[in-house]
């Protein structure tokens, strides 16, 4: 996030290590730019196994929010996670945080770090999609991690597995009162 003229970093992605069966974090190896008038775009692809990954991060500077869409294709069985979270699925986004995580929710958190105060919440992965059919993606914290774990959905193969979230600059003088 940027305070000022100061770059504060929040969020450092957990990358897990070579002998996992699977990354804690979407195992990305590629970044390509796409500026987009308004919303220029990150959009970044990487591997684990026989499954496929992409994000594509946006910056809406009129909202001063970044926006991540995550997606995997599974082929085949999903391994379980060998740290025991979330159990039945590994599939997630983890982060160690660098920031006070304050919950809010299922799928709203705040990161605060001095004067510096951010909103983190889970976006319907597809929003032209039937308001009863939006599962949105939900968000742990312990300690000094931040987990965003999509909904399950189906457990057939191939499919694609999709969880949306948004970090929003908000007014630390709120966030002090809800303290």
């Amino acid at each position: 996030a940027v305070a000022g003229d100061r770059l504060v970093p929040l969020l450092a992605s957990r990358e897990g290590h070579e002998h996992d069966p699977w990354p804690p974090s979407p195992p990305l190896q590629e970044l390509y730019f796409h500026p987009a008038g308004d919303t220029p775009t990150a959009m970044l692809v990487g591997m684990a196994g026989s499954s496929h990954w992409s994000v594509a991060v946006q910056l809406v500077q009129a909202q001063q929010a970044l926006y991540f869409d995550v997606a995997c294709r599974i082929k085949g069985k999903l391994p379980e996670r060998a740290d025991g979270q979330n159990r039945g699925s590994p599939l997630s986004s983890v982060y160690r945080t660098l920031a006070c995580p304050l919950p809010e929710s299922i799928q709203a958190a705040r990161l605060v770090l001095h004067d510096l105060a951010v909103r983190l919440a889970t976006e319907p992965a597809d929003p032209s999609a039937d308001p009863e059919d939006i599962q949105l993606a939900t968000i742990s914290t312990a300690e000094d991690t931040l987990q965003i774990v999509p909904s399950p959905g189906t457990d057939s193969s191939p499919r694609t597995v999709r969880w949306r979230y948004g970090l929003r600059h908000t007014n630390v003088a709120r966030q002090t009162a809800l303290q």
